[in-house]
């Protein structure tokens, strides 16, 4: 397609004269059967834009050219003024004017034209202010501040959604960008940086057609390097110099992880971007990250869920982008393919385990109205992210087992090859793996993408029978999924584990050929099969500790200052009248059979504390000195202890305490939702040692003669 660039002499003349521009060609109005059909067609934006952090303003103007249409709407932000509307191509009949807007901050408008060519360019002018508090949707526990969508400052540039005029329509766009240079300030659009023509400006061209434009900036330094001919770029704040080496190393290692799995990286440039709000944003081209995230170092540069999240939404979600009317599937697989499989590309099973383990624990404690199909996640009143992150992660999973690893991936490298800059649907993901697969999927699809819930493959009672030489187990509930189900079995000596297939409309697995009788049976040992966990056996963690009918906090009211941050993260998940604030620590307490317990500080070695802890699980010994775990004794200043136990009385709720040798001691507030562990140790803040209280239902098996 060929685009023009909106030169600076065009740019400053449209916006001292306003008229119809007038053409040397007839008037030319297409039938429709010359016309460009939509899914044919890529709309293409030339913008010209200048901002000025200092008085949060910017300037523009826009060429855009689409198909022929005798009504054209466009969307701008409603703090944002038209300047000019005009086009070349087409005669204005009527407009702009102002209608009702489709978003609740974005403005409709529209223009009446006749249409002269097949695909007319109209041409907008605007300017305005755009200002948002960074600190107005910083939320204790949300690693996202999903308030800010526009905003222009001396801390930072990030312009998403309808900054300029969105031509409304779904079809993916080609854009041209050019921008000036804020003094102190590096600006990134997503897409590639295009060589400098002389005038000053940065230059921006899209990598494929994508769904918008994007663009950030801030204070910051550049740290060059390249890798096997993709060009990195760290835009970082002097004082996160120290971790330009890390970062660039992980870019290297995850480029070299998953282009053999995914296929080439859909960008010629990487970006690694520090932004000044909390987030972990992916867009194409580039990684926007808080200065939290980054500070991390190590633990945020190779743990999985963090850049290398980031970095797989290259291929899924910027480069194949979603069709969300029928689901944000992307989440999902990028959190398979990296929380999840990471952890089995660094040798470690055990982690991946662990993901599948947490997985299933979490999807176990949301109630029946929050169990729905995961091709609703992304669509309104559709499933949250317990189901779209994690159980999806896990449905890849297996489906990565039932089809076949080599062949999974496959499926996803020809997805990348075909389907880049298109929006893709879970209909047709199903389509790449049945291809890939040589076999019909739509089973595997309509039970665990379709359709909610998960297997109950909680046991009652196994046998063998010597007759058959078969070991039967009884389930609590008949199955309504198909699938293959691990069991281990014990022996005196050794245990082995199996597969069999559970059919739909079966209450029980049947293992044939088994000549001696084994102990015990123990399904599903290692969460190969998404299902749901009974609430007696779901690990707590501080999940748990927010989910009874009421809260006690058990607290000192000369420390509530120190713990208040700590106290509001369960509080909030909580009506007023449903807390009960307990200050006198020498009375025990009896009524808190229906309510969660909260214990923070000194509390803890109070008569009201002992009295709950009395009863559950707990592996800790609290004392004036500090605490015991296993024997291990944390007596430092600089050691505390975030611990939830199962709770005695009420099934899937819990005991949470929190508690430190010093202030300095405690961990960061905000971190406290995102442990998924039962009991983590501190050390000046950091976690020094993670213990899971898994709860493991082995049934004995009886011989039947």
């Amino acid at each position: 397609m060929n685009r023009r660039v909106l030169n600076q002499s065009w740019f400053s003349l449209f916006l001292v004269c306003f008229g119809a521009v007038t053409f040397s060609c007839s008037r030319y109005t297409p039938p429709a059967s010359e016309r460009i059909p939509p899914e044919s067609f890529v709309p293409a934006y030339d913008l010209r834009v200048d901002l000025d952090p200092k008085t949060h303003s910017l300037e523009g103007v826009a060429g855009i050219t689409i198909p022929a249409a005798e009504t054209v709407r466009f969307h701008l932000a409603p703090n944002l003024e038209i300047l000019r509307v005009d086009a070349r191509g087409a005669e204005l009949r009527s407009g702009p004017y102002r209608e009702e807007g489709f978003g609740e901050d974005e403005g409709s408008w529209t223009i009446d034209w006749r249409p002269e060519v097949a695909t007319p360019e109209l041409i907008v002018a605007w300017k305005g202010q755009l200002y948002q508090d960074p600190s107005a949707g910083e939320l204790p526990g949300e690693i996202h501040n999903r308030k800010m969508n526009r905003t222009i400052g001396e801390e930072g540039v990030y312009l998403t959604g309808a900054w300029y005029p969105v031509v409304s329509t779904e079809l993916r766009s080609e854009y041209s960008l050019s921008v000036n240079r804020p003094d102190n300030m590096v600006i990134v659009a997503n897409g590639a940086k295009a060589p400098s023509d002389g005038s000053g400006r940065d230059l921006w061209n899209s990598h494929y057609p994508v769904g918008g434009i994007v663009l950030v900036g801030g204070d910051h330094e550049i740290h060059r390097d390249s890798w096997n001919g993709i060009d990195i770029e760290l835009h970082l704040k002097p004082s996160q110099a120290v971790q330009a080496e890390g970062l660039t190393n992980a870019v290297k290692t995850y480029l070299d992880r998953y282009q053999p799995l995914l296929g080439p990286l859909p960008t010629t440039q990487y970006r690694v971007v520090d932004n000044f709000f909390s987030s972990g944003f992916a867009f194409p081209g580039f990684t926007l990250l808080s200065s939290a995230v980054i500070d991390m170092g190590k633990r945020s540069q190779t743990t999985h869920g963090y850049i290398d999240h980031e970095f797989v939404h290259s291929w899924f979600g910027n480069a194949v982008q979603v069709d969300h009317k029928g689901g944000n599937w992307c989440e999902a697989l990028t959190s398979h393919c990296t929380n999840h499989y990471g952890h089995v590309l660094d040798g470690y099973e055990d982690g991946a385990r662990t993901y599948r383990r947490n997985a299933m624990h979490f999807f176990s404690r949301i109630g029946e109205d929050g169990d729905k199909p995961l091709s609703t996640f992304g669509r309104k009143d559709g499933a949250g992210r317990t189901i779209g992150y994690n159980k999806g992660a896990v449905v890849f999973y297996m489906l990565a087992q039932e089809m076949g690893t080599d062949e999974f991936f496959q499926a996803l490298r020809t997805m990348t090859y075909r389907d880049t800059g298109k929006a893709v649907s879970w209909e047709r993901i199903e389509e790449h793996m049945e291809n890939s697969a040589g076999r019909p999927m739509d089973w595997f699809f309509d039970q665990w993408v379709y359709s909610a819930g998960a297997p109950d493959l909680n046991a009652e009672s196994a046998h063998w029978n010597a007759s058959e030489n078969e070991v039967v187990v009884e389930l609590r509930e008949v199955s309504e999924f198909r699938t293959d189900v691990p069991v281990r079995m014990t022996y005196q000596d050794r245990s082995e584990t199996v597969v069999s297939r559970l059919d739909t409309g079966s209450d029980r697995i049947r293992l044939a050929n088994i000549v001696n009788p084994p102990s015990s049976v123990v399904l599903d040992p290692d969460y190969d099969v998404f299902r749901r966990i009974d609430p007696e056996d779901l690990i707590p963690t501080t999940n748990s500790t927010r989910k009874g009918e009421r809260l006690f906090v058990i607290g000192n009211p000369h420390e509530a200052e120190t713990f208040s941050p700590y106290v509001s993260i369960f509080e909030r998940s909580y009506d007023e009248e449903h807390i009960v604030r307990i200050e006198d620590l020498d009375k025990p307490i009896d009524d808190w059979d229906n309510a969660a317990v909260l214990i923070v500080g000194s509390a803890v070695t109070g008569i009201a504390a002992r009295s709950v802890l009395g009863e559950t699980d707990s592996r800790l010994v609290f004392s004036e000195k500090g605490f015991i775990l296993d024997e291990t004794e944390y007596s430092s200043d600089a050691h505390s202890v975030l611990a939830t136990m199962r709770h005695p009385r009420l099934p899937g709720c819990g005991v949470t305490v929190v508690t430190g040798n010093s202030k300095k001691s405690l961990p960061r507030a905000m971190n406290i939702p995102f442990y998924p562990n039962s009991i983590v140790v501190f050390e000046n803040g950091t976690p020094i040692h993670r213990l899971d209280l898994e709860a493991v239902h082995e049934i004995p098996v009886i011989r039947l003669e």
